[in-house]
């Protein structure tokens, strides 16, 4: 999985997507769900590197429902904010608020230091300024 980040990190998005995509495959067989969520946010990392942002989505998406399937609140916050920019690059903004809404009332259940600037970085997107 890191390997695969670097690879998107770089540049180099097919390497990153073949990394990922592998990654996907063995937790898969594993039946390693988590895994295979967080291979699924990859894949869509690696495709947005590539701009190919409606297919990124797809797989974001896979992401979301999976860690919902899974009861993993933090992760479906985290995956649902990519998901809204991800609609949001692709002009669904209506959706991009839904998911926004969604993930901040998810992140609301944290109150760490991650927790505290995910939920600042939705309230901005949202346009709500928040506490402070």
């Amino acid at each position: 999985m890191r390997l695969g980040a670097v690879r998107a990190a770089t540049g180099k998005a097919e390497d990153a997507l073949d990394t990922f995509q592998r990654s996907a495959t063995a937790a898969r067989k594993l039946g390693d769900r988590r895994g295979e969520a967080r291979a699924l946010e990859g894949i869509a990392l690696a495709l947005r590197t590539a701009s190919r942002t409606a297919e990124a989505d797809d797989f974001q998406r896979m992401a979301v429902t999976a860690y919902r399937a899974l009861g993993d609140i933090w992760s479906t916050a985290v995956a649902l904010e990519s998901h809204a920019r991800d609609l949001d690059s692709a002009g669904s903004h209506a959706q991009a608020r839904v998911a926004r809404e969604e993930a901040l009332a998810s992140a609301a259940d944290f109150d760490d230091p991650a927790a505290l600037r995910l939920a600042q970085t939705l309230r901005t997107a949202l346009g709500d300024p928040g506490p402070g």
